[in-house]
Order: structure tokens, then C-alpha cells, then sequence
């Protein structure tokens, strides 16, 4: 990991999973986070793997995506 990670809005996020298919790098999937009672999938993303490339924030339609140096 370097620099910024993406953090996820799940307010505005419609789980569309346009960011997962832009990581370049895989390190996004979709996840039952718990966010509401629906357990609809979520955005996670494996820190690990991430370099912070804010590709997935630039991709992301809804705008639910920014990149974070504090994440």
C-alpha cells in the first residue's frame, strides 16, 4: 500500500460494482459489510494489494469513492 486508500460513501453507492472491474489490481470486491438491514454488497477494499492509483474513485459514477491518506 502506498499513499491514499479509497474510502467508500455507502449512502450514494448503488453497489454497481464499477469499481471492482477498474482496479487494475484486483483489490476491490464486493462484501456483505453490514452497512444496512437489506445486507446488500459493499465495496471492501484489500489494503494490501492497494497502491492508491484512485482509479475506482475516478470510475465510480455515483461518486461514493475518495481517496484517503488517513484511511
Amino acid at each position: 500500500m502506498k499513499g491514499k486508500l479509497p474510502v467508500f460513501d455507502f449512502e450514494p453507492c448503488v453497489s454497481c460494482s464499477v469499481c471492482v472491474l477498474a482496479c487494475p489490481f484486483s483489490c476491490i470486491t464486493l462484501s456483505v459489510n453490514g452497512v444496512d438491514a437489506l445486507k446488500n454488497l459493499y465495496p471492501k477494499v484489500d489494503a494490501s494489494g492497494c497502491t492508491g492509483c484512485g482509479i475506482c474513485e475516478k470510475a465510480c459514477p455515483m461518486g461514493a469513492i475518495r481517496m484517503d491518506g488517513n484511511a
